[in-house]
């Protein structure tokens, strides 16, 4: 089952994130306020993925847990919300007529990093609380790792 929901990603990111854009190029040409908000809040959301990457790939899902704390999960979680929408963001809110602004090179880029996101989050949540959230070493049950 957990198969096809990381399946589904796929054509799920891929509408939302043209319904999105939509939206996006709407409320832009609509409201000033949007561009100086958003973008760099967007500019924040993708730098804080890239230090998560490389992160998890030198230290590895326990040993982030470990250095950061029980707020790393969520911080995980906020960067998996808010990923997609601000690669977005990124490539449309300077100039939406520019050529990567189009849709036909927005939608595959936010599609594929929605879905490496969610392939990221199986492991994130998996490695230090396990499968079900019962065996893992920082797993609902009292642990001597866990810092809680």
């Amino acid at each position: 089952m957990e198969t096809f929901g990381i399946l589904f990603t796929i054509p799920g990111a891929f509408f939302a994130s043209a319904l999105y854009r939509v939206v996006l190029v709407m409320a832009r040409s609509r409201w000033i306020w949007i561009k100086p908000l958003f973008l760099p809040a967007s500019y924040v959301v993708l730098i804080a993925i890239l230090a998560e990457w490389t992160l998890l790939g030198f230290r590895g899902p326990i040993e982030a847990r470990v250095l950061l704390g029980a707020e790393f999960y969520n911080v995980h979680l906020l960067l998996l919300l808010f990923g997609t929408p601000a690669l977005i963001n990124a490539l449309v809110l300077p100039t939406p007529q520019r050529r990567w602004a189009q849709w036909c090179y927005t939608l595959p880029l936010a599609t594929a990093l929605a879905f490496v996101l969610v392939v990221q989050q199986y492991s994130v949540f998996e490695s230090p609380y396990g499968i079900d959230g019962a065996d893992g070493p920082f797993s609902l049950i009292d642990h001597p790792l866990d810092s809680r």
